[in-house]
């Protein structure tokens, strides 16, 4: 499994976190963390998922079901920090 930092940003709207976290289960996705803000607006979540798919796939495919979203999406991998719990929940 790859953990994954999954960033999403645009004008808040409803339906937001579904689109999102509907495409990070189709793949797998176990959430480690989150956080969620809106900033003048704009909607921001930050998410750290555990999956066996790569980031470049996650981000397509993260693009494309939420273009009409507009949102801009970036996946990265990273390593697990000193800080990490262990998973509490399964998505």
């Amino acid at each position: 499994m790859a953990l994954l930092a999954v960033t999403a940003v645009g004008a808040d709207r409803p339906g937001i976190i579904a689109r999102v976290t509907k495409v990070l289960l189709d793949h797998g996705g176990n959430l480690q963390d989150s956080t969620m803000t809106i900033l003048g607006g704009q909607f921001a979540i930050v998410l750290l998922v555990d999956t066996a798919v790569d980031a470049a796939a996650v981000e397509t495919d993260l693009a494309a079901a939420t273009e009409d979203l507009g949102l801009v999406v970036a996946v990265r991998p990273v390593g697990p920090g000193s800080d990490s719990a262990p998973a509490t929940h399964m998505l």
